[in-house]
Order: C-alpha cells, then structure tokens, then sequence
C-alpha cells in the first residue's frame, strides 16, 4: 500500500485498454493518515461517460496521489471487465 505522509492528498486513477493508460478519472482529496492498496481505492473512482469500458475488454490502471511532498504513481495493474451470459 501507499499512504499520504500525513498530509492532505489528491487522487486520480489514470486507465485505458493498454499499458499507456491515457484517460482519467477525476480528482478526490483525502485525509492524512489513509492507507490503502492502489486496487482498493481505484474501486472508489467513477469513469467519465467519454471512457465508458467494455464488456470482456482487458483494462489497466495506477493510482496517482499528489500532495506537497510531490507525486506518487502505484505500479500499473489490470482487470477485466465481465460478460453476463
């Protein structure tokens, strides 16, 4: 996990259907002391209606947390989305 060096933080996911990402969510500020795993708080980001994602598409994404002590990228990680029978 990640935490925020006890300061106030702004968080956004960057994602898209390869490893370059290229689209991203909004930001979301948080408080000093969380501490989580780049999976967990991506879940907490809505996707814009411009990046809608696809049924049985494979997508990638990393957590970007920016505070005064500069800015912290999660490793790239993936998921994909599922298909109902």
């Amino acid at each position: 996990g990640f935490g925020f060096g006890g300061l106030p933080t702004t968080v956004h996911v960057e994602y898209g259907s390869t490893r370059r990402l290229g689209l991203k969510t909004g930001t979301k500020s948080f408080s000093a002391w969380m501490d989580v795993d780049g999976q967990g708080l991506a879940q907490g980001f809505d996707v814009p209606a411009n990046g809608r994602l696809k049924a049985g598409r494979k997508y990638y994404f990393r957590v970007v947390a920016v505070n005064k002590l500069g800015r912290t990228l999660s490793p790239i990680r993936s998921f994909t989305i599922p298909t109902h029978a």
